[in-house]
């Protein structure tokens, strides 16, 4: 995906490109984490899907619950979605930086020659 550091920096359309496919795998990252925490609430704690799904994403974003958890099951439930969202956000955070800072590194590798 990206060019190998014998190779010419890409052109601003290509990293363009390249910065809009990785905001597309982070926010892939983001509704299949979100999807995974409204059909856990939903079954575990028995919520309609509109309040699991704004459970799910309180609890991704940090903010905390809408409606906590009743049964063991939920709390366990929430413990883990919780720890998905801070890894899902360093990860969907590295998967948005990463063409950013391969571009900075590979402007740093580029070989300039004076004419």
């Amino acid at each position: 995906m990206f060019e190998h550091r014998r190779q010419p920096l890409a052109s601003r359309r290509r990293f363009a490109v390249r910065v809009a496919a990785c905001l597309g795998v982070a926010a892939g990252i983001d509704v299949l984490a979100v999807v995974i925490g409204t059909v856990g609430y939903h079954c575990l704690e028995g919520l309609d899907w509109l309040t699991a799904c704004v459970n799910a994403a309180m609890v991704i974003s940090g903010d905390g619950l809408i409606n906590p958890p009743l049964t063991s099951g939920g709390k366990v439930f929430s413990i883990f979605d919780a720890l998905v969202g801070v890894i899902t956000f360093v990860l969907m955070a590295g998967v948005v930086l990463a063409p950013v800072v391969h571009r900075l590194l590979h402007s740093f590798h580029l070989d300039v020659r004076e004419p």
